[in-house]
């Protein structure tokens, strides 16, 4: 093999000649040298680099190199088509690289000496490296429209599974068929019955020995423990702070607005309007929690009295922001005083409103 260094420049108008035989083929290669502006070398590291020879009769041909470790050179053999046509041929490199640059050298000439031989070869366009990749194309694309295992590959050859195994439940760590709870096997859904987990049927009945009542009905276990229906409780006289406040025997649970009033839920202790200084409000030492009504407002309020101190809080939540009322005031047996009441508003980015005070209409004992 016959090689030819050439130097060549990105910036300068030089020539380099590379004198090549008539019918020639394989037998002599190129190795070039691009330099950028003051004497740098281009590196050609990470770029495809081709040479094109335009032959005298104008066809084209080209070349492709094979870049060098070092980036440095790039080293192009001469084909047979290249030197079928005596005389000169003009030549020009083309370095593409991976971020799709395109960077053209000019500046080397080959010139064919004539060789008449009977066997030379015809002329032609050459386009060896793309007609080369453009089978290695048609050859993959032919490959993958082949459907299932085209090359006939068998499961043992790639080491994995026949297409017949099935694992066992140790294989995959699942519980295996034969697991059993109470004798029920876990191939299918099961059914856990009271018996299954050791507890009491819905039917059972528990004797008087331990701790039951010997009945099997809801209304023979109330009999049997001497309740009556559930319709109706039954009370003694009702006494507080010694003094008889209810004096009837039954009362009707159908009747649950009478049942409130007769237990003393929700009764109304004090109305008006109280902004400032005392006020009294009978029986409230009989409460621990309280519902109090805003004047003017449509909020209510929930209390709990905590010693001498009666702390309480209400309000709504809207789309946008959210409305919070307060409460507190002391206590002391029936009469309160230094009331602290206001509502102001919070919105959701967590600005509020001003504080706007309020008095209290209505206040009523829970419990």
């Amino acid at each position: 093999m016959i090689t030819h260094a050439v130097c060549l420049s990105v910036s300068e108008k030089r020539k380099d000649l590379v004198v090549a035989v008539q019918g020639e083929s394989q037998s002599r290669s190129i190795r070039a040298t691009v330099y950028e502006r003051a004497g740098k070398i281009l590196s050609l590291q990470q770029a495809v680099v081709s040479l094109y020879v335009k032959k005298p009769s104008g066809f084209l041909v080209m070349i492709p190199g094979e870049v060098e470790t070092s980036g440095e050179n790039v080293l192009f053999t001469l084909t047979k088509g290249t030197c079928s046509e005596a005389g000169y041929c003009r030549c020009f490199l083309q370095i593409v690289y991976g971020d799709q640059r395109d960077l053209r050298v000019d500046g080397l000439e080959l010139f064919v000496l004539p060789c008449d031989l009977e066997d030379a070869v015809e002329s032609t366009a050459e386009f060896s490296a793309l007609e080369k990749a453009l089978a290695q194309v048609a050859q993959f694309s032919s490959h993958v429209k082949t459907i299932g295992n085209p090359h006939g590959t068998t499961a043992e050859q790639v080491g994995a599974r026949p297409d017949t195994w099935l694992p066992s439940a140790t294989e995959i760590g699942a519980v295996p068929a034969s697991r059993t709870i109470n004798g029920k096997t876990l191939s299918g859904n099961i059914v856990i019955t009271a018996s299954d987990v050791g507890a009491m049927g819905s039917e059972t009945v528990v004797p008087v020995s331990q701790g039951g009542t010997g009945q099997s009905t809801p209304a023979a276990a109330r009999n049997a423990l001497g309740l009556g229906d559930m319709a109706e409780v039954h009370f003694g006289d009702i006494y507080q702070n010694n003094h008889k406040v209810v004096d009837y025997d039954t009362l009707p649970m159908n009747n649950l607005l009478q049942a409130r009033t007769n237990l003393g839920l929700m009764k109304k202790l004090w109305s008006g309007n109280w902004t400032t200084g005392n006020i009294t409000a009978e029986e409230f030492q009989d409460y621990t929690l309280f519902f109090l009504h805003p004047y003017g407002g449509a909020h209510s309020i929930i209390a709990m009295k905590v010693g001498d101190t009666l702390r309480g809080i209400g309000g709504q939540a809207g789309d946008g922001n959210q409305t919070v009322l307060v409460l507190q005031a002391t206590c002391s047996e029936n009469t309160l005083s230094g009331l602290k009441c206001f509502w102001m508003n919070h919105a959701v980015s967590g600005d509020h409103g001003a504080k706007t005070d309020v008095g209290i209409a209505d206040i009523y004992g829970v419990c």
